[in-house]
Formats: C-alpha cells, structure tokens, sequence
C-alpha cells in the first residue's frame, strides 16, 4: 500500500515510547511533565531514565526517578482528571548523552531539559541536550525552565528550511505537539535567495491540509519570511511555546551548526529538533556519532585538562 510524505512522517511518531531523561534537576523535572504529556496522549508509556555516570550512585539514581516520578503523578493530579500515562523507570550507567542517544533509537521522542545538575548552562547543553539533538534517531525536545508566559500558552511554532529535506516530518511533528498541548500552529516557511527548495509552498500547504485532517483541532497559519534562520527564530519565538524545527544531515563534526544548533542558541522556549529522513547509520556514522559527543563531552568542562598549545601559553605569561 502506498503512503504519501505525511502518513510515512508518522508512522514512527505515534507508537513507542516517549523518553525522558532526568538528573533531579529542576528543568529535568520539567522536561518530565513535558514528556508525560506527550505520552499521555499518545497512549504510550513514559520512561523516565537516568544515567548515572558511575555504579557507586546507583543508590542515588532509584531516589531521583522517585522524586521524578511523584513530580509528574503529582502535577497531574493538579492540572487534569484523566488518566496519567504507564510510567516506568530505568538506570544506567555510563555517558548520559550516549545512553539517550541509544534509547532514541526505540523511542517516540527523547525529552531533555537544557539546564541539569551541571556547574554551568553551557556544560549542560553542550554535554547532553546539544549531543543527544544532534545524534539521536527520534525528535528531541530540549525543554527549558519556564520563565515566560508564552512558553506555558503560546502557540507552536514550525521554522521551514529550503534546504532541508524534513518538511514533511517536522510539519508532522509540530501538528502533533499542537494538538498535544491544546494551541496552535504556526508554519514560518523561509526563503533564500538562490537556495533550492525541497519543497515549495504549494507543497506545504497540501501537507498542513492533509495533516489537518488527522488533526482538525489545530488551527493554522502560514508566513513565508525572506531572510536569515536566526533572525526568523529570534522574531517569531518570542510568544511561541516550542519550536519546531529539522535537523541538517550532517557526518563530520561540529555535529550541527544548522537549524537545530541555531533554535537551541537563539530562543527562549522549547525546542523540538526533527531527525532527517535516512537509512540506518553506517559504521562509519555510528563511530563519527561517538567521536561527536566525546568531542562535546570534553570541550564543555569549563574546568577540562585538554587546553590548546596556545591556551597553555598563555597561560605561563
């Protein structure tokens, strides 16, 4: 039987379970809320995951995923009358990111927060959600503490690359989140000079209409904007409360420096990063994948031993 675009976009999207990793931090336990949303409506488990970096804090790990746990029976019970999801838990033992990254392989989505028990935000960013992001095989949402308003009721936003092949996948996702969260969409379709498109606006809109037809709940609305990714994400985010955006297929390092890398450094709200469509990861993939998150591992301590030659003298001045 043949499917078009948007039915394949969401074969993957409506079955498995949805992953939330979580450390006892604040953001995690956001990030967890966040995710048993998403699994509740779905009608899927949430796994609530956390990787201990060492066997010693296996002890520690069973407390935080009770404490996380409690956090999400807990603001259910004050926010809805219906059922909260199956919840599950899990421990593991090694790279937080590369834990992730492996479970994203079987997971609906993998949900993350952008601040963890980490000495400074860039650590944690740097060292698991930008890792986890820019590797995994399911979307991943990198939630954020609530700050703003619109990060709690603003609608969600889908930021359209011409050059990325995703369209139909992220335009999938983002309707899901809408209905999910109970908002709207809002679809930013970029143009650039000169760039080829994978998809034109016709093309879009056939995939919103028939999209809508899975969700008619969503009400949505269309800008095309000519200009820069980072200026579009800047001006629209501001009242969105997650950002939807398509990972760039990328094999060498840096990792990503495309739509997801410039969402996750240039707004307020959630981000959603939508893997691109592709094969099973070759060899070669899968070992410039590990060299990736170790390469983000070690240059995110800000207090790491591996400075440069010239760091080093400067350093003896």
């Amino acid at each position: 039987m043949n499917t078009s675009p948007a039915a394949d976009a969401r074969l993957h999207i409506d079955t498995a379970a949805v992953v939330a990793g979580v450390d006892g931090s604040p953001t995690a336990i956001r990030a967890a809320q966040w995710a048993a949303v998403a699994a509740a409506a779905r009608h899927t488990p949430l796994l609530l995951v956390h990787v201990a970096r060492r066997p010693a804090l296996g002890p520690r790990s069973s407390e935080i995923l009770a404490y996380a746990r409690q956090a999400v029976i807990g603001r259910w019970r004050q926010t809805t009358h219906t059922p909260a999801p199956e919840i599950t838990e899990l421990t593991l033992h090694g790279d937080p990111a590369t834990a992730l990254i492996d479970l994203s392989a079987t997971a609906s989505e993998v949900v993350v927060g952008s601040l963890g028990h980490a000495r400074t935000a860039q650590t944690m960013l740097g060292s698991v959600a930008m890792s986890v992001s820019a590797a995994a095989r399911s979307p991943v949402t990198v939630v954020r503490p609530l700050r703003y308003a619109a990060s709690a009721v603003g609608p969600i936003l889908v930021v359209l690359d011409p050059v990325n092949p995703g369209t139909a996948d992220t335009l999938a996702a983002g309707m899901r989140a809408a209905q999910e969260r109970a908002t709207n969409m809002v679809v930013v379709e970029l143009t650039r000079s000169g760039a080829a498109s994978s998809a034109s606006g016709g093309d879009v809109e056939a995939l919103v209409t028939e999209l809508g037809a899975r969700y008619p709940t969503v009400r949505t609305s269309m800008i095309t904007y000519f200009g820069h990714p980072r200026t579009a994400l800047e001006r629209f985010s501001s009242t969105a409360q997650l950002v939807v955006v398509a990972r760039e297929h990328r094999t060498l390092w840096p990792p990503q420096q495309g739509m997801g890398r410039t969402a996750l450094g240039h707004t307020r709200c959630a981000v959603s990063v939508i893997p691109e469509p592709t094969a099973a990861p070759t060899g070669i993939e899968r070992f410039l994948a590990h060299a990736r998150i170790e390469a983000d591992r070690v240059f995110a301590r800000p207090d790491h031993r591996h400075r440069t030659a010239l760091e080093q003298g400067a350093a003896t001045r």
